[in-house]
């Protein structure tokens, strides 16, 4: 998707090693479900109940860089965790992990303040990445499944291709020019150019490159 943040200053941990903090509430099942924390590339991750007075103590203890709002929690408690924290420690930045293409959740969450919304499929390097680079940057990142999400409802329902059509998007991928394909398919260069325009109109394209992505996008 995006490339990502560092997250800034050093916490307090039970040793003396300066490392960055992330707090995580739900389930990720990218980190041990055994293990109540997790070091990974200079990086801490605290689990934590998801409780509002829990978090809060959690919060305060760790002074953590991140709270991240992992999945199998109801919305309304991550809402109320996600208040508690910036009440508790304004300068903790919120990431929330969600399921691919859950366009709805993401785009509730941006509205919350959220500062970072990526796949829960997501390695933790990559978290870590992007985490870093929007602190760094002072950017909002949405990761690209949801983006990919909202571009389909931009498209909308898409009439059903013909079956000439599918094989003159066919022969577009593979980068073959009108005349080409027309030669291919045994018709008029002018038929093929008809058909590219009935493509890019049904999928709401200004282009081909733009046509052939849209098809990606949504299967065809």
């Amino acid at each position: 998707m995006l490339v990502l943040c560092s997250l800034t200053g050093s916490r307090q941990q039970d040793d003396s090693t300066a490392t960055e903090t992330l707090l995580l509430v739900g389930q990720w099942h990218r980190v041990p479900p055994a293990a109540s924390t997790f070091r990974h590339a200079g990086a801490l991750i605290v689990r934590c109940e998801g409780r509002v007075r829990t978090c809060q103590l959690a919060l305060t203890r760790h002074e953590p860089g991140w709270l991240l709002l992992g999945e199998g929690c109801a919305d309304d408690e991550l809402d109320a965790l996600a208040q508690a924290a910036r009440l508790a420690a304004p300068g903790t930045l919120l990431a929330v992990l969600g399921s691919d293409a859950d366009l709805v959740t993401s785009e509730r969450w941006l509205r919350r303040g959220c500062s970072a919304f990526l796949a829960s499929a997501s390695t933790v390097d990559r978290v870590l990445g992007i985490l870093r680079f929007v602190r760094d940057s002072d950017v909002v990142v949405v990761d690209k499944c949801f983006q990919d999400a909202s571009y389909l409802q931009q498209v909308g329902p898409t009439t059903d291709l013909t079956r000439r059509e599918r094989e003159v998007l066919q022969w577009m991928r593979v980068g073959r020019h009108n005349h080409e394909i027309a030669e291919a398919l045994g018709v008029s260069a002018s038929t093929i150019g008809f058909h590219v325009r009935n493509l890019l109109e049904k999928l709401g394209a200004r282009n081909r490159v733009e046509a052939i992505n849209r098809a990606d996008l949504l299967g065809l």
